[in-house]
């Protein structure tokens, strides 16, 4: 089964989801089975409250407008 090139840049909402998850999921045992860590994967993201994401959405957002800015140049630390 093939599966849908990705990009090789780690975005700003998977830098965010990692982060926020990671912390809650992987806490302090791995999770006994598949079922146990999506249970986990679910509450932690639950859990994001709406001020974090207003503040993910306003980085991206300033992300495309220097995006807009440049006409679409490759700026390194976007």
């Amino acid at each position: 089964m093939l599966h849908p090139q990705k990009s090789p840049y780690i975005t700003l909402c998977d830098f965010f989801l990692w982060g926020c998850v990671k912390d809650r999921v992987f806490i302090s045992a791995l999770p006994r089975d598949l079922i146990d860590l999506k249970a986990w994967i679910i509450a932690a993201v639950k859990n994001i409250d709406a001020p974090i994401v207003t503040r993910v959405w306003q980085e991206l957002e300033y992300c495309i407008n220097v995006w807009r800015g440049t006409h679409g140049a490759h700026i390194e630390h976007l």
